[in-house]
């Protein structure tokens, strides 16, 4: 069984800002995916079917149930810093645990909500990002070509 990882269907990006959101998530990451498509049904129920691009474009919707103070104001402070990713606007990278080698360039799509439970527990729930790209730790590279890797760990020949 082939298993793809989003980085497949996604362009090479530069985030605005230089920091990797590196938490994984505590429960479910639910992956979505979709293409800018517009179908339309006339009345006599025959179909058009209209491609925008053929940009494919990945949300990811993750919980956090159990972090610390410091692991939840490191999140608290990449969102609201104006000079970070400022709320939904500068995007960032995240190190997906879905996908162990590549990074991710992505953006906020939420507003933020913290929940804050008995023994200061910290939680986030149905926090939402879109993700604008890949990017390739240039440790990786061989040249300009980077080297990309399966979920599993194995190297990819393209």
């Amino acid at each position: 069984m082939t298993v793809f990882n989003m980085f497949e269907f996604l362009n090479r990006k530069t985030a605005d800002y230089d920091y990797t959101l590196d938490l994984s998530p505590q429960k479910q990451v639910i992956e979505m995916g979709k293409k800018k498509q517009l179908v339309r049904v006339s009345d006599d129920g025959s179909e058009e079917r209209i491609s925008i691009d053929n940009d494919t474009h990945f949300v990811v919707t993750f919980d956090w149930a159990g972090l610390t103070e410091s692991q939840m104001g490191e999140v608290f402070d990449l969102y609201f810093d104006s000079a970070k990713a400022n709320g939904k606007e500068n995007t960032f990278y995240w190190s997906s645990p879905l996908d162990s080698v590549n990074f991710y360039v992505v953006r906020f799509l939420t507003d933020f909500s913290r929940d804050i439970g008995p023994s200061w527990v910290h939680a986030s729930k149905s926090l939402r990002l879109k993700v604008l790209g890949y990017w390739i730790d240039p440790r990786l590279t061989f040249g300009d070509d980077p080297i990309f890797f399966s979920s599993s760990g194995d190297q990819l020949e393209f």
